[in-house]
């Protein structure tokens, strides 16, 4: 919990700093919030599912479908801060069992435009509230993270990820989180401050 109030803070005072500098400035500043989603992969295997006709699945660290909502300052013409929060989900085809991995992603970036078009991006990445719920047929487990980095390429509202972050779990085993990420954000209001 530690590391959201911090997290959280420190992209408050951020925002803060850049708004009064943009404002001191004189500067138009475009305030963005988008709507999004993403599908993840990679990571350690957290649980493998045996069903009753041979086949396997596996539940990895790093794997989800993800919604989110993202809101960003453009801070020059060339420069913009995100902060994003969201919901990451994944399951597996079981009938009779919702077996599930949950996690509240939240990053704050960096983006840097390359041209109109094309965008670059880096920043820091947590999840919070990671639960591994096996609906009685795998131990339930509880999961923490010290957070990663999150590296990105995009092209207008599409993008690639690269998330690196490791999970612990209530019995401190570790688990690579990491992931390889395809997302989208869209625009929802525009306005100049």
């Amino acid at each position: 919990m530690k590391n959201v109030i911090y997290f959280f803070v420190l992209a408050t005072v951020l925002e803060c700093a850049f708004m009064n500098t943009l404002n001191a400035q004189g500067s138009s500043q475009k305030l963005t919030l988008s709507l999004g989603g993403g599908i993840e992969f990679g990571g350690d295997k957290i649980a493998e599912v045996y069903f009753t006709n041979g086949a396997d699945q596996s539940v990895n660290a790093g794997q989800g479908g993800s919604v989110y909502a993202a809101l960003e300052y453009q801070l020059s013409k060339s420069f913009r801060i995100r902060t994003l929060a969201g919901f990451k989900y994944v399951t597996t085809a079981a009938n009779n069992a919702n077996i599930r991995l949950t996690r509240f992603p939240l990053q704050i970036s960096g983006i840097v435009n390359l041209n109109k078009d094309w965008w670059l991006s880096a920043g820091l990445a947590t999840q919070q509230g990671i639960r591994f719920k096996g609906d009685g047929f795998l131990d339930d487990l509880n999961l923490t993270t010290k957070g990663g980095a999150v590296f990105g390429l995009g092209y207008n509202s599409f993008f690639l990820t690269y998330t690196g972050m490791k999970y612990k779990d209530n019995r401190q085993n570790a688990y690579d989180a990491s992931s390889i990420g395809l997302g989208f954000l869209i625009p929802l209001r525009k306005t100049k401050k």
